[in-house]
């Protein structure tokens, strides 16, 4: 997920930029103008904003980017700092904005790591407080286990057995339940998926008969291919998969976009 440092400040730049890097963020974008940001916001759509206010001689530009922002109807979760005296009279004009969500003063350095921290989990949207069960072959935990820790990183909320099963569990039992739980069952689709009996096809199985359940306008399984191939279950067919190759980001991208 990209992450747009809207900054004319060198310094802080590079401060930022090592920040996000710390907590494992590694596309990053960083624009000195208005102008510039706003070409970015609309090609890439990145997934939060951190914008200085003071991007000329006064604040003028930075609210004039939130303007444009607010007129093209985006909604990108935008964090705001300001070396203005007046904080308390532009925090309440910054909060006017529905996607600004942190207002902080320049001057408190100390509580940017913190702040910036709380500010990229923060999630608006519930059904990234939904679960979503990650079913697939064991010689395919390498890029299970990516897209696990990349949807946890995003604040989705994704089980998978090797990080949520606990010693002493019955682990069909568990595994049953979470995929009951669950309000997403994301199928990765290999030549070892189907291609070999195991429990691997029993957790299909539970998810297909789950979803009978549902209204056909519901996403519940999003089948997830790694190679190309063709799942061998006729009903899973049905679905449209993502393709996690030959591009994985194109790929993760439209996965989110379901669970969105």
């Amino acid at each position: 997920m990209i992450i747009l440092i809207i900054e004319n400040d060198k310094l802080w730049c590079e401060y930022l930029f090592k920040l996000l890097k710390k907590y494992g963020y590694d596309e990053i974008l960083i624009s000195s103008t208005w102008k510039e940001a706003f070409s970015i916001i609309q090609e890439k759509n990145p997934f939060k904003i951190i914008l200085d206010l003071h991007l000329g001689n006064s604040i003028e530009d930075g609210f004039f980017l939130l303007d444009l922002m607010l007129k093209h109807n985006i909604e990108i979760q935008t964090m705001v700092f300001s070396y203005s005296s007046d904080i308390k009279g532009i925090t309440g004009d910054c909060y006017k904005y529905m996607f600004v969500k942190e207002v902080i003063p320049k001057t408190r350095v100390c509580e940017f790591s913190n702040k910036i921290n709380k500010f990229l989990k923060f999630e608006s949207y519930q059904k990234n407080q939904k679960q979503i069960f990650i079913s697939y072959a064991k010689e395919d935990f390498d890029i299970a286990h990516r897209l696990y820790k990349d949807l946890k990183k995003d604040g989705f909320i994704p089980w998978i057995d090797k990080e949520d099963l606990i010693p002493g569990q019955n682990w069909k039992v568990v595994i049953s339940d979470a995929i009951a739980k669950s309000s997403y069952f994301i199928a990765i689709i290999s030549l070892n998926s189907i291609s070999k009996k195991g429990y691997v096809q029993k957790e299909l199985k539970i998810a297909l008969d789950i979803v009978d359940e549902f209204p056909s306008s519901e996403i519940f399984i999003i089948p997830v291919r790694i190679e190309n191939c063709t799942p061998s279950d006729q009903k899973l067919c049905n679905y449209h998969w993502a393709d996690l190759f030959p591009l994985y980001k194109k790929g993760y991208d439209s996965i989110v976009k379901s669970l969105n």
